[in-house]
């Protein structure tokens, strides 16, 4: 079955598979909704349905039984490929693909008899190209949601038919020999230039005008991206005057970007200082470097990590902001943005460093702001597409990130999610900004889902990531509520379960266990005893915080199953208990990121006093 949404050449496709020796076209031919709903009550009963097919060949005798029948259609809500497979579970579906302006264009402003059939002969053109171009995107995106046994683009097999149809054969695992292509490619041309010779909706194609640009590039220039197709020149710039149109976002600032959008970070790039990490000594700040190769302190990974995650250029921002030399500040972020992207995005060198995961992540994140806020209105068109083209880069390798795998259990993978949504924010309708906020969206739902476990404990394995976690969700948060992002997890709500895992293992002065690589004798800082915006306490939290008055205690021992641990629990200060003791015992499995082997250790402290600490890792405490 040969799908398409009409003016993809789904006739011209059937005619030449028509032509092939044990293949019968049917034409268009659609099955009854009431007939699949009749098939599946009787538990898909075929009979009628394939009765049907077979009768549109034109006989039911028994050798075109053996037939490949082809029946070419528009791809229906009520008859998907999902639904129709399992009616038809020896049946293939192939799309038809067409470039979805060109399609809108022709459904528009080339079929004058449809349109005067369908009776929109006097509506204006453009409220026509409107409706066009929005069937055609639903139509391009319905067909993203399904899985096709082989996709074929109108434009090979104009180009190539022999080719093309023969390859489509040997994905639909028919073996014809090639000369039977070419003699039914033959044959079917000669019927396609009669068939055309009394077609009259062929009008002589114009120029695309801007107010027709703007409709396509609003409803085409996603799906066009998404299926692999280039804009026309009037479309693509509308597409980028769609990029950043939505206001200004609420974007998200990764680790150290209020420590450079700062006075002092501006006052120290002024005076051609570098300071890239706040635990890192200032350099100077390097002025020649083309080839994005500098190195101040030697081999130093974390340096070369920040310098090129670009956070710096924020202080320039911040002075922008502040009025002070904005032209010069402006350029200055221009020059150096343009510099990295001609080193490390345009050239075939791959740079380590540059594409460091936490760097790529971190750096997507500020180009966003930096286009959004402070370039886009200033760069020429071909500037534009340069710095689109370096985001779609940055997307890119995030998407790859996500299917690595490797840091979807940790908070990497969520500033790798974070930088694509600031893109995606930054870019709006744009394509490459639909492109990134998908990625960003799913990659941030995997990360939420795989960074904490259902007991409401991080699985860094570490009492301090675990709180350091809670701030990265609350920051994530922010993010996706201002913007109006659904990423399917009420993150407040878990946010509070993990303030919970805090009271249970706290001391009386605060002090929380030795697990991985905490140590014994630091304390749970505030931020992950406090609930900040839409958390509520957990009636745990509630007992501990009214003293008793409300809520429910905790159990002891408390088990975190998930986490693999055990807190056994003595006293509360809260209720001005004498003694307050804490053991935690670890039955925690292999050991991640920030943990170690320490399964059946146990940590024994009361009041303040540290009674046992076994932790069983490498670490000394």
């Amino acid at each position: 079955m040969v799908m398409s949404n009409g003016g993809s050449g789904c006739h011209h496709l059937g005619l030449l598979l028509d032509a092939l020796p044990g293949y019968s076209l049917t034409d268009e031919v659609y099955f009854p909704t009431s007939m699949l709903r009749a098939a599946e009550e009787r538990n898909g009963d075929l009979r009628e349905i394939e009765a049907l097919d077979l009768a549109h060949v034109g006989t039911l005798r028994p050798p075109f039984h053996r037939d490949h029948v082809v029946n070419i259609g528009h791809l229906r809500s009520d008859a998907t490929p999902t639904r129709l497979r399992r009616h038809l579970p020896n049946a293939r579906f192939i799309l038809l693909l067409r470039d979805p302006i060109a399609v809108a264009i022709s459904r528009a402003f080339r079929k004058a008899d449809f349109r005067a059939q369908s009776g929109h002969a006097d509506t204006e053109d453009l409220e026509y190209l409107d409706r066009q171009a929005s069937f055609t995107a639903a139509h391009f995106n319905r067909a993203l949601g399904f899985e096709w046994d082989a996709v074929v683009r109108y434009e090979n097999l104009v180009r190539d038919p022999i080719g093309t149809v023969g390859d489509l054969l040997r994905q639909l695992g028919h073996d014809v020999p090639l000369p039977a292509v070419a003699v039914a490619v033959r044959s079917s041309q000669q019927g396609k230039k009669a068939a055309e010779a009394d077609n009259r909706n062929v009008a002589i194609r114009a120029e695309i005008k801007p107010d027709q640009a703007a409709v396509l590039a609003q409803h085409l220039a996603w799906p066009a991206y998404r299926w692999g197709y280039a804009l026309p020149e009037p479309v693509a710039v509308a597409a980028e005057e769609l990029a950043g149109a939505t206001g200004r976002p609420r974007f998200w600032r990764p680790f150290l970007a209020d420590f450079h959008a700062s006075e002092e970070g501006y006052e120290r790039l002024r005076a051609g200082r570098l300071k890239v990490h706040r635990n890192l000594p200032e350099t100077e700040l390097p002025v020649d470097d083309p080839n994005w190769v500098a190195d101040p302190l030697g081999n130093n990974a974390t340096w070369r990590l920040f310098y090129h995650s670009l956070g710096w250029l924020l202080a320039r921002s911040w002075a922008v902001d502040q009025g002070v030399d904005v032209e010069d500040n402006l350029q200055e972020i221009e020059r150096v943005v343009f510099s990295h992207i001609s080193s490390n995005v345009e050239q075939a060198a791959d740079q380590p460093s540059a594409w460091d995961d936490h760097a790529t992540g971190d750096r997507l994140a500020h180009l966003a702001i930096l286009y959004h806020d402070y370039l886009r209105q200033r760069l020429s068109p071909s500037q534009r597409r340069r710095f689109l083209a370096a985001i779609e880069t940055h997307v890119e390798r995030i998407a790859a990130f996500r299917h690595d795998g490797r840091w979807v259990d940790s908070n990497h993978g969520a500033f790798h999610a974070l930088g694509a949504i600031n893109a995606g924010l930054a870019l709006g309708e744009h394509p490459i900004g639909r492109r990134a906020m998908e990625v960003g969206t799913s990659y941030l739902n995997d990360v939420v889902h795989a960074l904490v476990g259902d007991d409401g404990v991080a699985v860094e394995q570490s009492v301090a990531y675990h709180t350091i976690n809670i701030s990265l969700l609350r920051g994530i948060q922010r993010v996706v509520a201002t913007n109006n992002i659904d990423i399917g997890i009420d993150i407040a709500e878990l946010c509070a379960r993990m303030v919970e895992f805090n009271y249970a293992t706290r001391g009386r002065s605060g002090q929380r266990p030795s697990i991985g690589d905490t140590p014994h004798g630091t304390r749970h800082p505030s931020t992950g005893l406090e609930l900040k915006g839409a958390e509520h306490a957990t009636p745990r939290v509630a007992y501990i915080r009214s003293a008793g008055a409300e809520g429910e205690p905790f159990p002891s021992p408390t088990l975190f199953t998930q986490a693999g641990l055990a807190v056994l629990r003595h006293g509360e200060p809260e209720l001005g208990d004498d003694v307050v003791s804490r053991s935690v015992v670890s039955f925690q499995g292999a050991r991640i990121h920030h943990g170690h082997h320490d399964q059946l250790s146990m940590t024994f402290v009361v009041d303040d006093h540290m009674v046992l600490v076994d932790p069983g890792g490498p670490y000394s405490y």
